[in-house]
């Protein structure tokens, strides 16, 4: 077999390792090497299961076609895990009010007193939360 006589649009491609700094293929800036998490994906899955399923749709002629399918997704524990790695200290996770799970949490200690109860009402009246 001849790749580039036998296989159309074949190309090739010189392909390394690259390393921190060296330049970007467009000479405009340097190559920076980080850590990074996939939070989402898109997959083009082409006719193949349009054509399985009979997925079709009727194009401007009036000509039945196969759908064009594709298949998103969002990772909600990569996107929190991906967060509480940039938002941290050595405390631990500092959530910011956008992806808080919670905005205040309230505790009142010995709610059995009368005084420290009323106390705790009263500050929770205060603090004006509002539902969403």
């Amino acid at each position: 077999m001849d790749l580039k006589r036998d296989v159309k649009g074949i190309e090739y491609k010189d392909l390394r390792v690259v390393k921190e700094g060296e330049e970007t293929i467009d000479r405009k800036s340097k190559i920076k090497i980080t850590r990074a998490i996939e939070v989402g994906h898109i997959f083009k899955l082409g006719t193949k299961y349009a054509e399985a399923l009979g997925a079709k749709f009727l194009d401007a002629e009036g000509k039945e076609n196969p759908v064009i399918m594709g298949s998103y997704g969002i990772g909600v524990e990569r996107t929190a895990a991906s967060f509480i790695e940039q938002n941290n200290d050595e405390k631990g996770i500092v959530w910011k009010g956008e992806i808080a799970p919670f905005k205040v949490i309230l505790i009142s200690l010995e709610v059995k007193q009368k005084k420290v109860k009323n106390i705790s009402e009263e500050f929770y009246k205060q603090m004006d939360i509002k539902e969403n």
